[in-house]
């Protein structure tokens, strides 16, 4: 009689305590059904039910589910946890409440969060033929972020969002990072040098080529002396993924050191990207008829859908800028604004394949495919020599009569260079006393 009196008591109490979580918890039990279904489980359970809602949005839009989430998902979250009008922000296709609301869940990066394919354009996509079997870490380029600096607004470029979300503007594809396009760099800084370049100008250049599209930058790092180094003032870039970092001061004769520099980030780097540009930091790739980011990216989809996929080397054309420009200016291409109406020489710089090619500087050994000059009405370099050919004194005559005034760059991008770097807290990379 006292066992079955014990059993009836657990009983009731195994009873009374399922009707007690049932009442107590029916929406925690709801979401956590949720969480397993939209694959968020493994995140940490929140007792906040509304955040715990949040994160199963976030592992929705995770899964690439359309922002115009549908009725299975909104309807069961908005029943207790959202207003009226953030369940009707969330239910359009336009939604931008989603990053909002997404930013008060913990550990959650929205790190896939993109806007419905229809409402970006083509032209602006970046579903290309590298983006086959690449992650889906995308920001729109059409969304306008901005950030306070020193009270005033500063416009994030999209390649600085990108980055913040994916940690990357490469794709990880296999256990390695992809590209559209990397940059190759060997340089120099030195207090010696008659044009002044120093780190603010190859900081400014830095940013203006993220502008332009490239991805990565590899830069061999032809130091004289330990004091000239460049790892140090570019650790956050290079901490970041940016910049890949060669120390490259044991060949001393330049152009040997260069061609050396190419062909090791050919023979080691190839396998990372689609194609390559090897430019200097005074020559900054332009397209006279696109002034929007990424523009290097677009006219190679355009040559590729021209002439598919047998170009291996396109050589872009060298335009002089000269002169000392307004020196009050404290960008290098908001400054210098006189331009050689033609290409100065046949000392062109190469956009390539890099499995296709063997290095050199203007003009790599094409091992098979075929080459294309650049249209100059669709691509040119522009190489800011200054007042180089005025042995780096006032403006003469001469350089007057062999140049025409070029605003294209000022126009276009100075301003872009300019909220780039501040955006990136870059606050000491401008200057009116170095620089060409």
């Amino acid at each position: 009689m006292q066992r079955l009196y014990v059993m009836i008591l657990l009983c009731a109490g195994v009873v009374f305590f399922s009707l007690y979580n049932i009442y107590k918890s029916s929406t925690i039990s709801e979401l956590q059904y949720m969480q397993h279904k939209y694959h968020v489980h493994q995140m940490p359970l929140l007792d906040d039910t509304k955040q715990m809602a949040l994160q199963i949005i976030a592992g929705a839009i995770d899964k690439n589910l359309s922002l115009a989430l549908s009725n299975d998902i909104i309807n069961p979250l908005s029943r207790h946890h959202f207003t009226d009008n953030e369940t009707n922000a969330l239910r359009k296709p336009d939604s931008t409440i989603i990053p909002r609301l997404l930013d008060s869940v913990p550990g959650h990066r929205m790190r896939n969060f993109r806007a419905p394919t229809s409402d970006v354009s083509p032209s602006d996509r970046n579903d290309d033929e590298w983006d086959i079997g690449a992650d889906r870490c995308q920001v729109t380029p059409g969304d306008f972020v901005y950030k306070t600096v020193n009270a005033t607004n500063v416009l994030v470029p999209f390649w600085q969002r990108k980055l913040n979300r994916c940690h990357s503007l490469g794709r990880p594809v296999n256990g390695t990072w992809k590209y559209q396009l990397v940059e190759l760099l060997q340089v120099r800084i030195y207090s010696d040098d008659k044009a002044k370049w120093t780190i603010r100008e190859l900081k400014q250049w830095i940013h203006y080529m993220f502008l332009a599209g490239v991805e990565h930058i590899f830069i061999c790092d032809h130091y004289k002396n330990e004091s000239e180094r460049l790892d140090v003032p570019l650790k956050r870039y290079i901490a970041r993924r940016l910049v890949t970092y060669l120390p490259w001061s044991v060949v001393r004769n330049p152009m040997q050191a260069q061609i050396k520099c190419y062909q090791h980030i050919i023979d080691n780097y190839k396998q990372h990207t689609t194609w390559q540009i090897a430019v200097d930091m005074d020559e900054y790739p332009y397209s006279p008829n696109d002034g929007r980011e990424g523009f290097i990216v677009r006219y190679l989809r355009n040559v590729t859908a021209r002439y598919g996929a047998r170009i291996s080397e396109i050589s872009i054309n060298n335009f002089l800028m000269l002169g000392q420009g307004d020196r009050k200016r404290d960008v290098v291409i908001d400054r210098i604004d006189r331009m050689t109406p033609k290409p100065a020489n046949y000392l062109s710089k190469p956009l390539y394949r890099p499995e296709r090619v063997r290095a050199n500087v203007h003009h790599n050994r094409i091992l098979f495919g075929a080459h294309l000059t650049a249209n100059d009405n669709e691509m040119r370099m522009l190489h800011y020599w200054g007042a180089r050919v005025q042995n780096w004194g006032p403006d003469t005559n001469r350089t007057l009569a062999i140049t025409i005034p070029m605003h294209g760059m000022r126009d276009m991008w100075a301003n872009q260079v300019r909220q780039s770097l501040l955006a990136f807290e870059e606050y000491d990379a401008f200057s009116s006393e170095t620089g060409p």
